[in-house]
Order: structure tokens, then C-alpha cells, then sequence
């Protein structure tokens, strides 16, 4: 039996949609059964989670915000599942993809978390990059170093090409929580799923370090394939959101310090450091408020790489593979995507393909327009 977990903040519509990619799935007796935590204390949306989740679901309405982490805990808590599966509810399965990674997990006993591939938006155009482990000592080099920035956004677009291409399953350092089948035995070996003291963010990676450190094995499994609108929740909590993301950040640095010490002593130098500021050298499209189109480079129409971030060095950023002379943002896309500076450069497809252009705009949703 799988568990699978889903957390709701004010985000009823979307929460619906992830359980609805599951339902098919919940109709093979013995397979899947499916939690729903609500978080945000609203008797809105829990009206609207109550008269709208199919009866089999089974929903938990907390008093208060105990955070994503605390959440996923009371269920697992409750359940005896061989298998507890993650899912934001601004993600969904594609038919199948459950199935596909459950039967990666049986017939691995080694590994004890497996993720999808994941695709940003319904449209299936732009590929989500994998997750990285976030050592510290490399974000500060990355702060003070224009060279270690180069060295290292090139490293990124090396390691994202080769998953995005991958056609067989590929070992991780670190997965995302937002979709990923995790085994029961594996959890409690490796002390628990979530640490409590993450509110949010990192405490997957919290998670998946001790996984590792236990002797399980993370894996990619590209047959399996999800959707994950990243981006679209709490958008407009964004300072809030950055809030979280920095006090985990702090938190996971604290937790393994230890474990890295190289990084104690780059961040002591780093304070003696000057900064580098990210430098932008292409075309500034300035404020947009409507979804964007490019015109592709004749010498790349048989084939170009779109990579779309919100760094000026493109580490991350999601990837998109095709060919033609247009590459048209969709609607779906852009309507769920965050204020702020984005970024996008086109060049060849391969994984030391060369750079033929880049844009940088602001996206602004608050304005009408028409901008194409």
C-alpha cells in the first residue's frame, strides 16, 4: 500500500487537481489511499476541500500552520503504508507514472526514494532541472567569484542536459519533495521523514541526506512523468516565501556543518571578500504583463535548447527542446509564474552547446497590455 500525502495552504483548486491525477490510481484496491493536510485555518477552504474530495480521501484540517514538514509527519504517524508518496498540490502524476515508480522501488530494495521527471507546465514544454545539493561554501564562492559563477553555470547546463536527456533511471544526490515515492523501512531507518525544526523548505534535503547516509539510493526514474507549476503557490507571500527559504537555509547549514567542513572556512573568508554582482549581457525586454514570444536563429531551427531561469547565470534553470523558428511562451505557463525578474537564453541543444541569444524582462501581472 502506498499513502500518499498532499498539503494544502490556501490553494483548495490546485490541491484538488493533485488528487484527481491520483483517483485513477486509487481504484486498484490495496494500492493507494490518499491524505489531504490542510494548513490554512480557513473554514473557506476547508468548505471547499470537504464538498469537493471524493469520499475515499481522507482529510485532516490542523488548527493552526504547523508547516509542510509537521504536516507530512501526522500522517505517516497514522499509516502503516510499505510506501508514502509526496505530492505538492500544485503537481500532478501522469497516468502511469505512480505505477512505474512503485515497481522501480519493489524491485530496488536499495533505493529508498524515486522521483519523475517533471515538466513546469500542462503544455509539456519546459523540463524542471534537477535538484542540486546545496552546498553553502559554493553559493558564497558563486557571491564573490565572477570566475567560480562561469565555472559553475556551465557545470549546471552540463549536469541538466544529461538528465533531461536521460532515457534510463539515474542515480541522485538529492530529490524534490514535491513528487517523490519514498519506502516506509527506508524512512524509519534514516530517523523519521521530516525533521520538525523545518518549517519549510529543505527539509527534503534534510531528508534525503540521511536517506543517503543510511545507504539507500536516490533515483531519477524518466519513464515515470509529472507536472510540477512551480512557482504558482503563495505567490503573493513572496517575501514570506523567501523569508522561510532563508531561515532553512541557515538551519540546514547549522545541522551539517559538520559534515562540510571546507565550508566553515570559506565563509569566514568570504567576509573579507568583496562581492560580485551578476552581470547580464543581452536584450532587456524591460516590464512584461503578457506572455512573451522569440524568434529562433535560422542556423538553430533544426534543433535549440530554451532555457528559462530566474538567476542571471542560469543555475537553475528549466529546459526546453525543440525545433522551428518560434518558441511562444503559453499562457498556462506564464499566467502561474512570479513577479520578478526572469531570465532566457537560446543556443544548441547539446550539453556544450553554444549561447546564441539571451533576454531578461520583469514580469508584471498586475498591469494589462498586450506584449508578444
Amino acid at each position: 500500500m502506498i499513502s500518499a500525502i498532499i498539503l494544502n495552504y490556501f490553494c483548495a483548486n490546485d490541491t484538488l487537481s493533485a488528487v484527481l491525477s491520483l483517483l485513477p490510481d486509487l481504484d486498484n484496491d490495496g494500492f493507494l489511499e490518499i491524505h489531504v493536510v490542510d494548513n490554512s485555518v480557513s473554514c473557506d477552504q476547508a468548505t471547499v476541500l470537504g464538498k469537493s474530495l471524493d469520499q475515499r480521501v481522507k482529510l485532516i484540517l490542523n488548527r493552526e500552520n504547523t508547516g509542510f514538514g509537521r504536516a507530512c509527519n501526522q500522517v505517516v504517524q497514522r499509516t502503516d503504508s510499505d510506501y508514502v508518496l509526496l505530492l505538492n498540490p500544485d503537481a500532478k502524476l501522469l497516468p502511469g507514472a505512480l505505477v512505474l515508480l512503485h515497481q522501480f522501488l519493489e524491485a530496488n530494495p536499495d533505493v529508498g526514494a524515486v522521483g519523475p521527471i517533471v515538466y513546469w507546465d500542462e503544455t509539456r514544454t519546459f523540463l524542471l532541472p534537477p535538484n542540486i545539493y546545496p552546498y553553502r561554501w559554493l553559493d558564497l564562492m558563486r557571491d564573490k567569484s565572477r570566475l567560480v559563477r562561469n565555472v559553475y553555470s556551465r557545470l549546471w547546463r552540463w549536469k541538466a542536459v544529461r538528465y533531461w536527456q536521460r532515457k534510463q533511471p539515474i542515480e541522485q544526490k538529492t530529490l524534490s519533495g514535491g513528487h517523490v515515492l519514498l519506502r516506509r523501512s527506508a524512512i524509519e531507518h534514516a530517523g523519521g521523514l521530516f525533521d520538525p525544526g523545518f518549517f519549510m523548505y529543505f527539509e527534503d534535503t534534510d531528508l534525503f541526506s540521511r536517506l543517503r547516509k543510511a545507504g539507500y539510493k536516490l533515483f531519477m526514474f524518466p519513464a515515470a512523468v509529472a507536472i510540477h507549476q512551480f512557482g504558482g503557490t503563495a505567490k503573493d507571500r513572496m517575501d514570506w516565501k523567501q523569508r522561510l527559504f532563508a531561515e532553512s537555509a541557515r538551519l540546514f547549514a547549522q545541522k551539517y556543518r559538520y559534515w562540510q567542513p571546507i565550508e566553515c572556512l570559506i565563509g569566514t573568508l568570504s567576509k573579507y571578500m568583496p562581492s560580485a554582482p551578476q552581470t547580464f549581457n543581452g536584450t532587456d525586454l524591460g516590464e512584461l504583463s503578457a506572455a512573451p514570444s522569440f524568434e529562433i536563429p535560422e542556423d538553430l531551427c533544426n534543433g535549440w535548447l530554451a532555457e528559462w531561469s530566474l538567476q542571471a547565470d542560469f543555475s537553475p534553470a528549466a529546459g526546453w527542446r525543440s525545433k522551428g523558428r518560434n518558441l511562444k511562451v503559453s499562457c498556462s505557463l506564464w499566467d502561474h509564474i512570479p513577479d520578478g525578474d526572469h531570465f532566457l537564453r537560446i543556443g544548441q541543444p547539446g550539453v556544450f552547446g553554444r549561447t546564441v541569444n539571451q533576454y531578461r524582462w520583469r514580469t508584471n501581472h498586475q498591469n494589462g497590455g498586450q506584449i508578444s
